[in-house]
């Protein structure tokens, strides 16, 4: 839009999510104004309402796809351990990458909006959020992976992206872990096992928050498309320390030294595994009359559609069609159905979720 009319579109941005809490709205480095909604036939209504409510015309892009990145499910390489030095070689951080069990992945997106004000509470306050029912339940997830994520549960320091997302990252520095400083997010601390309090922890605690924000950083925008992580696992094996150059501030702050370093260092352990994109697809549920079977997998053949299952419904001449559609090439899919398939199509039920796809 015209940019003396910015304040119309906020405003009318604004009057949009009121009427509509579903719809979100991100502002790029660009100034772009980007709009998601749950699929293409709600972005149209609710670019309507935004004309409506904002009373200008609007300049509006193709629609925009967003993938995310994630490691095989067969990657059975070694954890390598990757070391990034902040510019002034005053911290050295050891970081390795691994991927999250599906199970664990499963929870932690289901549960994303309510882990989100829960583990505010938690970082604002001493308040323990170890009884609510969904970090038991997620919490329960880790235990059934085996003993080694059931230990690492007890080290969860964050969730990324938006301190909510399905990436974690694990605090395993020698000493540190178990010291008064470090505060667990999911699994509270035995009193018995308040360890070391050494001038060295109590330092490294001041560095705490860069350390997140480095990770929170790398997780919402990976390094193979700047798409988000998902199902991402990091571990902070080490930080080493020298004394000798903490005070040297010719490359700037400290703490933003930190983030950029710890950013970089997520992102080289990423690359070290077996990275995959994963797309986003619909899961459709297609239920149609046997004489347009043809027409109906023709339209999914176009869009690179995988037929599931299908079904024949009892005694009638109803077939049952399951697909995952890739959203990708969604585009126009219900026009396509809508007009010239509805006199013999009964239902059709669309699901969203994200699937693997191999990078070529």
């Amino acid at each position: 839009t015209n940019p003396s009319e910015l304040p119309l579109l906020r405003e009318g941005l604004k009057l949009l999510n009121r009427s509509d809490p579903v719809v979100e709205v991100l502002i790029q480095e660009t100034g772009e104004h980007i709009v998601i909604a749950s699929g293409e036939i709600h972005l149209q209504r609710c670019l309507l309402d935004l004309k409506e409510f904002s009373q200008i015309e609007l300049t509006v892009s193709p629609p925009i796809v967003s993938f995310r990145e994630t490691i095989s499910c067969e990657d059975e390489k070694p954890l390598k351990t990757v070391k990034k030095t902040t510019t002034n070689k005053a911290l050295c951080l050891k970081v390795r990458a691994a991927r999250v069990p599906e199970k664990i992945m499963e929870k932690l997106v289901r549960f994303s909006d309510s882990l989100r004000p829960l583990l505010e509470s938690h970082c604002n306050s001493s308040e323990s959020v170890a009884s609510h029912p969904d970090i038991v339940s997620l919490v329960s997830s880790f235990n059934e992976e085996g003993s080694r994520w059931g230990s690492d549960a007890r080290y969860v320091w964050s969730l990324g992206p938006k301190m909510s997302g399905p990436n974690l990252l694990i605090n395993r520095v020698p000493g540190y872990s178990d010291s008064k400083f470090f505060r667990p997010l999911l699994v509270p601390k035995p009193q018995e096992e308040e360890g070391s309090d050494e001038e060295g922890f109590k330092q490294l605690n001041e560095f705490d928050s860069s350390l997140i924000s480095g990770f929170q950083l790398a997780t919402a925008a990976g390094p193979l498309c700047d798409e988000p992580m998902m199902g991402v696992c990091f571990y902070l094996e080490d930080v080493l320390v020298s004394s000798e150059n903490l005070s040297d501030m010719r490359f700037g702050p400290l703490s933003g030294q930190i983030i950029s370093a710890m950013k970089e260092a997520c992102r080289k352990a990423y690359l070290k595994r077996s990275v995959r994109i994963m797309e986003p697809l619909y899961r459709c549920i297609i239920q149609a009359n046997v004489s347009i079977l043809g027409q109906v997998y023709k339209v999914l053949s176009k869009r690179r559609a995988k037929v599931v299952s299908e079904d024949l419904k009892g005694n009638t001449a109803l077939y049952t069609i399951e697909a995952r559609l890739p959203v990708a090439e969604s585009f126009g899919f219900a026009e396509v159905i809508l007009f010239n398939i509805t006199p013999f199509l009964f239902r059709i039920f669309i699901h969203f979720f994200f699937g693997r796809v191999l990078l070529n």
